[in-house]
């Protein structure tokens, strides 16, 4: 493996604040990560370099800017490894070799201003799909990456996949394309990455983080054991450990996955990420616990019902939302 497993440190756990828990009333998925103050975003990202977590990573713009801001506050930002994407900026250029690179190059500026530096250790080409990273707009892509690199505005380059695995792990087979480190989308519910991407990634010596752990169906945050119709006197906790952690757990324990990608957004969450990826044994019928909660809330009408009741606001309004679309 590269340095990138070093990177990570002994949790093994990158730092993202893409939400997994939002309120009601919000305008749009990451509109309440914003909610906070500056000092309170800062508070969270001092407690995750206290925690062991030296790896960020920001998606798009606005969390660019809020962990810019964190970074500048606290004056941290040789103690971090600092990853983002091009956001949708190839899905909005034209679909030629030029108009790639201009893209990608336009993009490159403008996250190094928004998170106030000078150098980007990593800089991925965001969500790989055929339909968008067509040959003309991926070679343009490659070529602005490997100019930024010579260059020095950019150290790293990567990709993230959330859903078109197979043609990713196409591309790094046939050498179209070559990144430094790939994260994808994985969970116990959807684990499409490790059949072809995490295998062909590993072949090439490349390192990857599981990406989306706690986005499972219908926009359910798995961070806690909900009220479902086959165990609804489950307490909170299962043998100690909150689903969100064991779920980090799990996934740290499936083969060809380097890290995490998790979302922590207040101290809270960092203290329960960080210590769910120190879990030192699977608890015994933890995927069959699993399978529980993906049956109830796929396949019958009374887990979904059982979310309806939920203390979770999330999950109510996905059982609401999947309840009604049923009766149409």
């Amino acid at each position: 493996m590269t340095t990138f497993n070093t990177l990570l440190g002994p949790t093994r756990l990158a730092f993202g604040e893409r939400p997994t828990r939002c309120e009601p009333g919000t305008t749009s998925p990451d509109s309440d990560i914003y909610l906070a103050s500056p000092e309170e975003r800062a508070a969270t990202v001092r407690a995750a370099l206290d925690a062991g977590v030296s790896f960020f990573h920001a998606a798009y713009e606005r969390e660019a800017q809020s962990l810019g801001q964190s970074l500048i506050s606290l004056g941290v930002r040789g103690e971090v490894t600092v990853s983002t994407t091009d956001g949708d900026t190839l899905d909005r250029c034209p679909d030629t070799e030029q108009g790639a690179a201009t893209a990608i190059h336009a993009a490159i500026e403008r996250k190094r201003v928004l998170l106030g530096v000078d150098v980007l250790d990593i800089f991925c080409l965001y969500d790989y799909r055929p339909e968008i990273h067509t040959p003309a707009r991926l070679a343009g892509a490659c070529k602005a990456l490997a100019e930024a690199v010579t260059a020095g505005t950019i150290v790293h380059t990567g990709v993230t996949c959330y859903s078109e695995f197979d043609a990713l792990a196409r591309a790094i087979e046939q050498e179209q394309f070559a990144p430094e480190i790939v994260l994808a989308r994985f969970n116990y519910f959807d684990q499409g990455a490790s059949s072809r991407l995490f295998p062909a990634c590993q072949a090439k010596n490349i390192p990857t983080l599981a990406a989306q752990t706690f986005s499972w169906e219908g926009g359910v945050p798995f961070v806690r054991f909900p009220n479902t119709w086959r165990y609804r006197n489950l307490t909170k906790n299962f043998y100690g450990f909150t689903a969100g952690q064991a779920h980090l757990h799990w996934v740290l324990s499936q083969p060809n996955i380097s890290g995490i990608l998790a979302s922590m957004q207040t101290a809270e969450q960092v203290t329960e990420n960080a210590a769910g990826t120190q879990l030192a044994k699977t608890p015994t019928g933890l995927e069959a616990l699993f399978d529980s909660f993906v049956e109830a809330f796929t396949k019958t009408r009374e887990g979904w019902r059982g979310l309806l009741t939920d203390e979770l606001w999330e999950y109510r309004a996905a059982a609401e939302l999947h309840l009604g679309r049923k009766k149409k």
